[in-house]
């Protein structure tokens, strides 16, 4: 397996959901950073400084949405939020505050995702090229989408 350079934040307090997640990535060779709650993510991000964050909203001690909300502050590092909400409120805050949003659910998702924002997404900030085509879908980088 050749070793990535890209580490990524995964918090998310289900172990379940968490080990599939992580095992996917590393199977790809990015470096996972674990957190399992808010204040843990925190730490974590100041300590590693990952080139992007797949972040759960629902966690133990804080909303998902006070970590966006920390990162945002110093940072534009890319987040994607896996969450089980379905609440459509939840998701314009959490694209408003620079979130790409996929379902808990579509693990698929995330890797398109993780591949845009790591490998290709950075190359498009700025550009006037809005989306990238993949086989079977459309991922647009500005509005931080997968159709």
């Amino acid at each position: 397996m050749i070793q990535n350079k890209y580490k990524i934040l995964l918090v998310e307090d289900e172990k379940n959901i968490r080990n599939l997640v992580a095992t996917m990535l590393e199977t790809e060779g990015y470096q996972i950073i674990h957190a399992n709650s808010c204040s843990s993510a925190k730490t974590m991000f100041n300590s590693y400084l990952p080139e992007l964050v797949i972040l759960d909203l629902g966690l133990p001690d804080a909303d998902g949405m006070n970590f966006l909300e920390f990162v945002r502050k110093d940072s534009l590092v890319p987040i994607i939020v896996l969450s089980a909400r379905t609440n459509e409120l939840d998701k314009i805050i959490a694209l408003d505050g620079g979130a790409m949003t996929t379902r808990a659910t579509h693990h698929k998702s995330v890797r398109i995702g993780v591949n845009v924002y790591v490998k290709v997404g950075i190359d498009f900030r700025g550009s006037q090229n809005n989306n990238v085509k993949f086989i079977n879908c459309r991922v647009g980088i500005v509005w931080r989408s997968i159709f």
